[in-house]
Order: structure tokens, then C-alpha cells, then sequence
């Protein structure tokens, strides 16, 4: 990341200088530490999806694991259940 420092340039249109215009820029500052809080930061693109990544873009070797989890967390849910409903029926309730 590097610094970088809002500019407004004043320019002429056309050669009889006869229309001013305003263009908004941006200049670089060599890396120096911190940016002030009147200085921007610039970043490349690689850094810039670092900071936004979202935690949702997984690729299928980064989520197998996170899926095995859940499936084991349903898995031991709906073992607990039978147990519960199975303790909880009576020996009457199974003849019919």
C-alpha cells in the first residue's frame, strides 16, 4: 500500500484558452510508513481483494471440511433424537 494525495489540476480545453476545466487526479507519495488523514491509500489490485475478501469464496478443497463438519453436527443431532423419541415410547405404544 502506498499513500497517495488528492490533486486538482487546472487546465485549458483548447489552444485559444479559452475554456478552463477541472480534472481530478491522484499522485503517489513513495512508501513512507502511514498515510495521514489527509492522504489517501492507494492499493494494487491483489491487495485490494485481500482486504474484501469475502469468506464465502471457497474453493471446493477449503470447504469440503467445513461441509463435513455440518454433516457431522445434522449426523449426531438426529442420532440424539431417535435416542430421546426411543426412550421416550412405551413398550404399549411399539405393539401396534
Amino acid at each position: 500500500m502506498r499513500c497517495a494525495v488528492p490533486l486538482t489540476l487546472h487546465a485549458y480545453e483548447n489552444a485559444s484558452a479559452s475554456t478552463l476545466v477541472e480534472v481530478e487526479v491522484v499522485a503517489l507519495l513513495p512508501p513512507s510508513g502511514p498515510c495521514t488523514g489527509a492522504q489517501l491509500v492507494a492499493m494494487t489490485s491483489a491487495e485490494f481483494s485481500q482486504h474484501t475478501a469475502s469468506p464465502f469464496n471457497l474453493d471446493p478443497a477449503e470447504a469440503a471440511p467445513i461441509a463435513a463438519a455440518v454433516l457431522g453436527v445434522w449426523a449426531v443431532g438426529f442420532g440424539i433424537r431417535s435416542a430421546i423419541q426411543a426412550l421416550r415410547s412405551s413398550p404399549d405404544d411399539r405393539d401396534e
